[in-house]
């Protein structure tokens, strides 16, 4: 149960080479405008693929106006916000152009980074309780993970443990699972098979 992202049919343990992860079918998919920006009933829009692509007017002025806010306020970012990933976008889309509570959300990120431990065999044992894995991928090339509400009751595992071990999985997938540019986020389903709704642990979830 050790599996990280599948494609053609195939099931693929974490730690496999790339190349199996991101197959040739993978890397000629073309996002379409869909995959690019989702459309609100408003009209307004939300970002989805960030990197080596032309950004919109509204999104240049943020940028621009969002790194002047720093130069007034005296302030950086950490390395690897603002750069090709364009990190630093995603947190103002998410933030609302909210320039004080982006910077404070990236310095806040940036060190909770530095505490991950990204080490295969330190999860390989709680990975192997198949609570959250990763099988093939959508229509839209994006990896689909499951997260298995039975096993995760059944394992007992810990709020703590779980987190640990969601964050080491995810960042496998943004490593080896996803193009910059085409594919950069995932599709999640929760499998609540077997699961009374007086059985859903909430605070896991």
């Amino acid at each position: 149960m050790v599996e990280a992202v599948a494609n053609g049919g195939e099931f693929l343990n974490v730690g496999d080479a790339p190349e199996k992860v991101i197959n040739n079918h993978v890397r000629e998919y073309e996002p379409t405008l869909e995959d690019t920006f989702f459309i609100i009933p408003s009209g307004d829009y939300q970002r989805l693929l960030f990197q080596g692509l032309d950004l919109r007017d509204r999104e240049e002025t943020h940028l621009n106006d969002f790194r002047n806010f720093l130069k007034v306020k005296n302030l950086s970012l950490p390395e690897g916000y603002d750069d090709d990933n364009r990190m630093v976008l995603r947190f103002l889309q998410g933030l609302k152009w909210d320039y004080q509570k982006t910077y404070d959300e990236v310095v806040e990120h940036s060190e909770w980074r530095k505490t991950l431990n990204l080490d295969f065999n330190s999860y390989r044992e709680d990975l192997e309780l198949g609570v959250v894995y990763g099988i093939r991928r959508d229509k839209n090339m994006r990896p689909v993970i499951i997260i298995n509400v039975r096993r995760m009751i059944d394992s007992r595992i810990g709020v703590d443990r779980l987190i640990a071990v969601t964050n080491f999985f995810l960042e496998y997938v943004i490593k080896f699972a996803m193009i910059p540019g085409k594919i950069e986020s995932w599709t999640c389903i929760f499998d609540l098979k077997d699961v009374g709704v007086t059985e859903i642990p909430k605070d896991r979830i």
